[in-house]
């Protein structure tokens, strides 16, 4: 049985499954109901072309859902992951990994019958996925490649977390300590919704003033996007840390998801910055400030960004793509056209340096 969810109002009807199934699967934050809700309704719904395509499967009925695809269908025919291109880790949600195999065989005829549907480019997920497993295993026409990499780090609670970095030389620790040092006059401050509002004045202040030096375009951050990071921090979802400087301006504000519900994970993810020799002291601090009250897995988010990796020396992975035609030629197209927007991502990271 497959139920196809393609409007707002059904994925509302399906929330409290979602929230279900979410809470049994092995997830992170980007699975999460409230994440695809409001990514569809504050940033892909605004483009009437696309179209939401989130597949309910089960043995009948919605209270026997195992399975969930959170799939939308772009403008060119493509089958991808809700707001694939702002998650750094997309998957489906399935209560037994076992028998998703026989599921997915639903998914796929569902797929190949669709006249909407040119090609499939499921990006960015996890070498764990069973998406990855069905598609090298079962799939022809179909290709699995290793699409980005991420990186992470255990944290132990402690006032001296740095120290605890067992898997470092002295020397590294040193390094980390020092960053710490270029900062020890600022004030690094961790906004989550039980501290207090969400700091919008202050984003907007810095998006702004990374507009007018020519540090980002305005199409880094639109409205839309504010919008969903927003309603992501109201529900718990994201935490907010701003580094103000001896002057008391603002350097650094970094957005991080989190839910301690179904992981101790908490995830980097957009990074703003007027002052790019401070970001990775920013990191330090974090982890410093957050090792206070909590052990934590520092997760780095995808990008192989060097500073993180020669300051931190996380263990780093491979996220993973799987790209399926419709015959040989809609599949090189997938890929002529997934490896052109993959070369234009590495030239803006290099052009841009540290940030995300």
């Amino acid at each position: 049985m497959i139920h196809i969810v393609g409007t707002v109002e059904e994925m509302m009807c399906c929330a409290e499954v979602w929230r279900t199934l979410y809470r049994e699967a092995r997830a992170t934050v980007f699975q999460s109901y409230e994440y695809h809700y409001e990514a569809w309704k504050c940033l892909l719904s605004k483009n009437p072309k696309n179209r939401l395509a989130i597949l309910l499967v089960g043995r009948g009925g919605k209270e026997a859902v195992d399975l969930i695809c959170p799939f939308y269908i772009d403008v060119s025919g493509t089958l991808r992951f809700v707001n694939d291109t702002h998650t750094d880790y997309n998957d489906i949600l399935c209560r037994h990994e076992k028998n998703v195999y026989i599921q997915m065989r639903d998914v796929f005829d569902w797929i190949n019958a669709s006249n909407i549907i040119k090609r499939v480019h499921l990006s960015k997920m996890q070498h764990h996925s069973p998406l990855l497993h069905y598609g090298r295993s079962f799939l022809q026409s179909s290709f699995v490649y290793a699409d980005n990499a991420f990186s992470y780090l255990t944290i132990r609670s402690s006032n001296d977390p740095i120290s605890e970095m067992s898997h470092m030389t002295t020397k590294d620790r040193s390094v980390l300590k020092s960053l710490l040092r270029k900062v020890s006059e600022y004030s690094f401050v961790i906004h989550t919704v039980n501290t207090g509002r969400f700091p919008l004045k202050v984003i907007e202040a810095m998006r702004n003033e990374m507009v007018r030096r020519g540090v980002r375009k305005l199409s880094f951050f639109p409205d839309d996007l504010l919008d969903f990071i927003a309603r992501m921090f109201e529900g718990g979802y994201l935490e907010v840390g701003v580094l103000k400087n001896k002057k008391g301006e603002v350097d650094v504000i970094t957005f991080r998801f989190k839910d301690e519900r179904v992981s101790d994970r908490i995830i980097s993810w957009i990074c703003m910055s007027l002052d790019p020799k401070v970001v990775a002291a920013v990191d330090v601090s974090y982890i410093v400030e957050k090792a206070k009250s909590v052990s934590f897995v520092c997760d780095f988010g995808v990008g192989a960004y060097a500073y993180k990796l020669g300051n931190f020396k996380p263990t780093v992975e491979s996220t993973f793509a799987l790209a399926y035609g419709k015959g040989w030629i809609s599949l090189l197209s997938a890929w002529y056209g997934m490896n052109v927007l993959l070369i234009k991502r590495i030239a803006r990271f290099k052009m841009l340096g540290v940030q995300k």
